[in-house]
């Protein structure tokens, strides 16, 4: 399974979580059958793509852990198939420690 995370910063697995999906610049995509990871630059490999989520739809990703997302992202991704995830965790690294503890995220955007 992938699971993307947006990022504030790049600095790896020690990126700080963005509050606002819609502004994204860097991804973190995490492969949990590989262990694998790597950081996307949005910003620069957005041609084409209108949005963060059809952006992740297009790379294959099944769930995004998210602290506030709108609505419109919300239902694109999820009529996609991909889970929208939320928890406490504002550091990519300790999302991925606690991928069991995730919850499906039922909120609009939060962000102001």
């Amino acid at each position: 399974m992938k699971i993307a995370i947006p990022l504030e910063e790049n600095k790896g697995v020690d990126s700080r979580v963005a509050e606002h999906f819609g502004r994204v610049r860097f991804f973190l995509i995490y492969d949990t059958e590989s262990g694998s990871f790597e950081v996307v630059d949005f910003e620069k490999e957005e041609e084409g793509v209108c949005s963060p989520a059809s952006f992740l739809i297009e790379r294959g990703v099944h769930a995004v852990y998210v602290l506030g997302m709108g609505y419109k992202a919300r239902c694109m991704l999820e009529e996609a198939g991909v889970q929208v995830l939320t928890g406490e965790y504002t550091i990519a690294r300790d999302i991925l420690k606690n991928l069991d503890r995730l919850n499906k995220f039922e909120g609009g955007c939060t962000h102001h």
